[in-house]
């Protein structure tokens, strides 16, 4: 659990600058650089308010799902990097390309409060009781651990190739985060 963990935070606490970035790269290619500015301040602005809702209702949804949750979670974070990359190359109008790709990194930021809450939940029911605090120090430990992971790989590719390289990469560790959280829940499930 904690290794999904760690993979995950990694993902949620660094996916959302570069799929900002992203965004904005896209849009400085179209766009003079105050309007790109103006957009971008916009689009957080809506981000702050779609992580507020999706903090609200996600009790509402853990209540009806439960230990489904997860898949929920993973599947929605997968489908933003999609977002992203299939507004980045669809050969749509460039409006269309925006919106696709801003649904995709508001969808990002709607997710990352809750997985982060559900997964620390998860690993805090499922430790043995009286251990909460070391629990509580490794899961740091691993969230600091993923984020050095994910961006240590990011920098490499950047290196190399250009942004959109590295939104493959953090859709393809999602899809492998999801792969190990199955795992993980069937164990727990046992």
């Amino acid at each position: 659990m904690i290794i999904t963990f760690s993979i995950e935070t990694g993902v949620i606490d660094f996916g959302p600058s570069e799929a900002k970035l992203f965004v904005q790269t896209e849009l400085q290619s179209q766009v003079n650089i105050g309007k790109a500015a103006f957009i971008i301040s916009f689009i957080v602005a809506l981000s702050y308010i779609f992580a507020i809702i999706s903090n609200k209702t996600f009790s509402k949804i853990y209540k009806n799902l439960k230990d489904k949750s997860g898949y929920l979670l993973s599947t929605l974070l997968i489908l933003s990097f999609t977002l992203l990359l299939t507004g980045y190359f669809l050969p749509v109008t460039f409006v269309l390309k925006i919106m696709i790709m801003i649904l995709g990194y508001l969808l990002i930021e709607m997710v990352k409060g809750p997985f982060t809450v559900y997964l620390e939940d998860l690993i805090l029911k499922n430790g043995k009781p009286g251990l909460e605090q070391d629990l509580s120090a490794y899961i740091n430990l691993a969230r600091n651990i993923g984020g050095a992971a994910i961006s240590g790989l990011a920098a490499i590719i950047l290196v190399f190739h250009s942004l959109n390289y590295v939104i493959w990469m953090l859709l393809l560790v999602c899809v492998l985060e999801l792969y190990l959280f199955s795992k993980v829940n069937k164990l727990i499930q046992k």
